[in-house]
Formats: structure tokens, C-alpha cells, sequence
């Protein structure tokens, strides 16, 4: 079953902290939004956050322009909490050089 919310912060108590929650609840066990609903998104139009997961997970968040994965505060264009794999191709630098391997 497909369902929206309207989501305020716990620390929240006015119209800055609400979010629009999309979720899919599988039965109406789950119908507690940042906590128990699957396969959601969440977006902060107050602060333009978009935030995407899973249960009480979020797996990526769009925050001012950078990409997070694994993270809700993104630093950067491109903000990683984990290991990056490369299955081809390695990864390219600034400088324009291409680090292929791990030495």
C-alpha cells in the first residue's frame, strides 16, 4: 500500500521541520514514517533535502547540490560513507591521472 505523510522532526515544532514522506507500507504494520516504512522518500522543501531508504536506513540523500551515499550530510559533490569499488576502469583525479589498482 502506497501512503504519504506529513513527517515533523521530533525536535520540531513548526511548519520548517515538516517533510513530505512517500512510502510504501507492506501492511499496516508499517506505517511509522523514518522508522518502519519501506522503500521511501522523504523530501524537506524548507531546506531543499531529498532523501531516499528504507526502514529507519536512509541510503542517499541530494542536500544543496552534493550527493551523499550512506550519509545525510554530504560535504562535498559527492560524499561517501564506505568503501568506493571500482569494478572497471579505476578512478580518475583532478591532476587528469588514473589510479587503476590498490599499490
Amino acid at each position: 500500500m502506497h501512503n504519504e505523510w506529513l513527517y515533523r522532526d521530533s525536535a520540531g515544532s513548526d511548519w520548517f521541520t515538516a517533510r513530505l514522506h512517500d512510502a510504501i507500507s507492506v501492511d499496516v504494520s508499517y506505517l511509522t514514517p523514518g522508522t518502519n516504512t519501506r522503500l521511501w522518500w522523504e523530501r524537506d522543501p524548507y531546506n531543499n533535502i531529498q532523501s531516499w531508504g528504507d526502514q529507519a536506513s536512509t541510503h542517499m540523500t541530494i542536500n544543496a547540490g552534493n550527493v551523499g551515499i550512506a550519509t545525510t550530510t554530504p560535504g562535498y559533490p559527492l560524499t561517501v560513507n564506505g568503501v568506493i569499488y571500482s569494478v572497471t576502469g579505476g578512478f580518475r583525479f583532478p591532476d587528469n591521472s588514473v589510479h587503476h589498482s590498490r599499490h
